[in-house]
């Protein structure tokens, strides 16, 4: 991650029990990943927001959502994808649940991005 730094949490996200939070960017590959976390340090929610564009009127775009129980394991989750592009045929919406390997992969980005707020 290229740079991280605390989300302010207001109270009610307090309230929903996050006591804090970190943002990561990595203006390279266009993806930001916001992280919250329990007062036990467990995660809470994450937020994975990554874009591409590929020439100059086409853009690729994907949202992953996901939500952790108290102990810090993946409760449920959902992925959004939208592709923009001219002539509108080429465009679509697609929306799913996380597969089994997400899983893996969304406890892995959970760690990096919180050992990056801990820098």
């Amino acid at each position: 991650m290229a740079t991280c730094r605390p989300l302010p949490i207001d109270e009610g996200l307090r309230r929903q029990g996050v006591a804090s939070g970190v943002m990561a960017t990595d203006s390279a590959l266009s993806r930001t990943v916001s992280l919250s976390l329990s007062p036990a340090g467990h995660a809470k929610m994450l937020i994975a927001m990554m874009s591409d564009s590929t020439g100059l009127r086409r853009r690729e775009m994907e949202t992953v959502t996901v939500f952790f129980d108290a102990a810090g394991r993946v409760v449920m989750g959902s992925r959004t994808a939208a592709t923009t592009g001219v002539p509108a045929r080429m465009s679509e919406d697609r929306r799913g649940g996380l597969l089994p390997s997400d899983t893996v992969q969304v406890l892995a980005l959970a760690t990096a991005v919180r050992a990056c707020g801990r820098r």
